[in-house]
């Protein structure tokens, strides 16, 4: 028996002590819980015969989660195995034909062992493709059974799985058109939570905290990759690095994320330790007179109109946080004024039109502006265009 298999014997006997007080669902009241989730990463496994430690340390991350008995699914946000231990192991036996973790493109057949050990929880779960998941697109999707771009809904959530990875050794940028298309179909969702596993200078920007800005309803973004428990919020969204789970020293644990009926959301990191929690947040609406199910919006936008290429309709939808006159107008690619779509006095909300085009309009590129005036100063006026294609 190894350190790490001495180590976690106490860990996960002094964390059992506590176990009544710390899987607990959050005190609620009358606002009962109605989804909960738990978000896992980084737990790079190994098979017994090459490093037994692993192999155990994941399954002790599935017992712990099964005892809680109050999760809905889980998400493993990435490297599910570990490619440097596979490397290794595959060139010891190939002496031949050795693999460059640089240079080579390889896809990993341990991932289908680790699905046998996350096959262990009593409840769904899902993955997202890590730096270490050496894989094609095709081949994930032949283990796991779905696209390694993947999203789905759970009521009036939605949740997107977004890689940055395939069977090379790099980290692909952010699949914007990918994501604004799948980001439109969610718009009417109360929530949506976006999961990737590195959250590099590629994502931490003013490029993606500018794209995702227009989308009012995305909750939190989660990433793994630094095997930290960490947190950052920029205008106003939170930003999760959710620890690991191969160390049972330093950032061992998963973050457990509570919604509640009223739209609550409570999360907070479980160090599978002494029991303790970290980094937590609680996010609680606004509501319109006292009305939990109409949320005021934080900033006037102009979404994305879905579906988009269209024919014969389209919904444009649009965010208004403070009473004020709004305008809607279709125009051509030239300038030329087709449509005006809402002319009138808004409160605040969150609204959409369909536009249904004349059959005089012919295929193209249009754009929609919204303008919105609050006062009689440039200070006051909002004003946003978007792009849309007509297919006849």
């Amino acid at each position: 028996m190894n350190w790490l298999h001495k180590t976690y014997i106490y860990v996960f006997f002094i964390s059992s002590i506590y176990t009544p007080f710390l899987t607990a669902q959050v005190q609620t009241g009358d606002d009962e819980i109605i989804l909960t989730f738990i978000t896992a990463n980084d737990g790079h496994w190994r098979p017994v015969e090459i490093d037994s430690s692993f192999d155990w340390l994941n399954r002790m991350m599935m017992q712990a989660i099964n005892e809680r008995g109050d999760v809905d699914f889980v998400i493993f946000n990435g490297d599910l195995v570990d490619r440097g231990a596979y490397r290794e192991w595959y060139n010891e036996q190939n002496p031949e034909n050795q693999l460059s973790d640089r240079d080579s493109s390889f896809n990993i057949p341990w991932l289908y062992d680790v699905k046998e050990v996350y096959n262990q929880l009593n409840m769904p779960y899902y993955v997202v493709q890590g730096n270490h998941d050496r894989a094609t697109w095709e081949y994930w999707e032949e283990v796991w059974g779905y696209p390694a771009k993947h999203h789905f809904a759970y009521g009036d959530y939605a949740f997107i799985l977004l890689t940055r990875h395939d069977d090379r050794r790099i980290f692909l940028p952010v699949d914007y058109a990918w994501l604004e298309e799948v980001l439109i179909q969610y718009n009417h969702k109360q929530g949506v939570f976006i999961f990737m596993h590195a959250g590099d200078s590629d994502v931490m920007n003013t490029t993606f905290y500018d794209f995702i800005d227009d989308y009012s309803n995305v909750i939190g973004v989660f990433f793994g990759h630094t095997h930290e428990d960490s947190l950052k919020t920029v205008d106003g969204l939170h930003y999760f690095w959710n620890g690991n789970f191969m160390n049972p020293i330093i950032h061992y644990g998963y973050r457990v994320v509570y919604i509640h009926e009223s739209g609550k959301i409570d999360t907070y990191f479980k160090h599978l330790g002494p029991g303790t929690k970290s980094n937590r947040v609680t996010l609680i609406p606004t509501t319109v007179s006292g009305d939990s199910s109409e949320k005021i919006p934080e900033h006037f936008q102009l979404h994305q109109n879905y579906p988009n290429p269209f024919n014969p309709s389209t919904t444009i939808a649009y965010s208004i946080p403070r009473e004020s006159e709004v305008t809607i107008t279709i125009y051509t690619i030239t300038g030329r004024k087709i449509e005006t779509m809402v002319n009138e006095h808004h409160q605040p909300g969150e609204y959409e039109v369909t536009w249904y085009p004349s059959p005089a309009v012919s295929s193209g590129i249009y754009f929609c502006t919204i303008t919105v005036g609050e006062g009689n100063s440039a200070e006051d006026t909002f004003t946003k265009q978007r792009s849309m294609i007509y297919v006849r």
